[in-house]
């Protein structure tokens, strides 16, 4: 059923059980993912017959993926966060 007088957009958040604090947490939660492949990215040499020991760096194994799994949680409480 569509309430009166309320916007179309509002209305079809509310069908969904989406509101704009949904939304807000899932953009920030996939910026937060993108910067932490951002953050693992590169560390490839460039000469192909000598290593490169910065790929084993801390904040490629360590911090990156971090970053990337709080993302993730943000994604999840994204999707199921309702007001009260």
């Amino acid at each position: 059923m569509k309430g009166k007088g309320k916007p179309i957009e509002e209305q079809s958040f509310r069908t969904y059980g989406y509101s704009r604090t949904n939304l807000l947490i899932l953009v920030v939660s996939l910026v937060v993912i993108a910067l932490g492949y951002l953050l693992m990215s590169g560390g490839a040499s460039s000469d192909m017959s000598e290593f490169d020991p910065e790929v084993f760096s801390t904040r490629r194994i360590t911090v990156a993926p971090m970053i990337c799994t709080l993302g993730y949680l943000g994604v999840v409480v994204a999707i199921l966060f309702r007001k009260k």
